[in-house]
């Protein structure tokens, strides 16, 4: 039973980043979407508390400590762009296991 919860919330999860995703105004020729409109999108649409170490994982840059680091680190994320499964892999790697290391607490 636990199984198909996991498997279920995987479903939902996915399907809500697939929606994210495709909407993107930023989809490029190749399918894939700026790296810093999925993160702002993300953290913008759901009830993440995400700390300074996450969003730079997910934002592939090294410690947002301060704003200037911040902005650096926003801009080179304007560079980069990610395909749906590099997106997926991302998030599932940062955001979640961060909130199940908080729920295991």
């Amino acid at each position: 039973l636990a199984a198909d919860m996991d498997t279920d919330r995987d479903r939902e999860e996915t399907r809500k980043l697939y929606k994210l995703f495709s909407t993107s105004l930023s989809l490029n020729e190749d399918g894939e979407a700026q790296l810093s409109e999925l993160v702002n999108e993300l953290l913008r649409t759901s009830e993440l508390m995400v700390t300074d170490d996450q969003l730079s994982d997910l934002l592939q840059c090294n410690k947002v400590d301060d704003e200037s680091n911040l902005s650096r680190c926003m801009i080179d994320a304007e560079e980069k762009f990610v395909s749906f499964s590099e997106f997926i892999t991302l998030y599932r790697k940062n955001i979640r296991l961060g909130k199940e290391e908080e729920y295991n607490k």
